[in-house]
């Protein structure tokens, strides 16, 4: 999984693709950085998800990290949808 999504940031920065998230405040945000590298922009917001959650157009990646790493991944647009509108609403929520 660590080197999935290393290699995933790699591309996404080379293709000038930006990404936005939010995490629980009592998140390492250095590690965030580390990870993430550039073209991100990060807001806190005190919501704890059982999991991460990573959304394109028209799929949903879920990770799931421990003993065995795994991820999950739904191709639908209209789910995509409905995970990116409850993103925005906590988006608009959450603080730089």
């Amino acid at each position: 999984m660590k080197n999935f999504l290393s290699n995933w940031h790699s591309k996404r920065i080379s293709r000038g693709i930006k990404v936005k998230g939010i995490i629980n405040p009592s998140l390492n945000s250095k590690f965030i950085k580390e990870v993430l590298h550039k073209n991100y922009e990060i807001k806190k917001y005190n919501l704890t998800m059982p999991t991460g959650v990573i959304i394109s157009k028209n799929r949903i990646i879920i990770p799931m990290w421990g003993e065995i790493n795994m991820c999950y991944e739904i191709i639908s647009k209209r789910i995509a949808e409905k995970y990116k509108s409850f993103f925005e609403r906590v988006w608009k929520l959450a603080k730089s």
